[in-house]
């Protein structure tokens, strides 16, 4: 598979845990259908091949269209109220 599919994967190896990668992309998407649908592949094996946990496949192939990421709306902290001060104030620290 091309690199340009893989870029859009949600686990990419040697990456850290704990820092936040790109999700599947609209092609990459596209790709896993197209595998499951027109060239019969399993789901583990598409998984394989494109690099991506098989949990991910499922859930691609369980939307009949490509729906994009969406971080659920940080909850109000007490913070919140002071963010923008505390954001004025970040880059003069240092």
């Amino acid at each position: 598979m091309g690199e340009a599919l893989r870029q859009g994967c949600a686990s990419l190896p040697g990456e850290p845990a704990h820092r936040e990668v790109a999700m599947i992309g609209e092609e990459q998407w596209g790709e896993v259908h197209r595998l499951f649908t027109v060239e019969r592949w399993s789901k583990s094996a598409i998984a394989r091949e494109l690099e991506l946990d098989v949990k991910t496949v499922r859930r691609c192939l369980r939307h009949a269209a490509w729906v994009p990421y969406q971080r659920a709306p940080r909850p109000e902290t007490l913070l919140t109220a002071h963010a923008e001060l505390v954001h004025r104030g970040a880059p003069e620290v240092g």
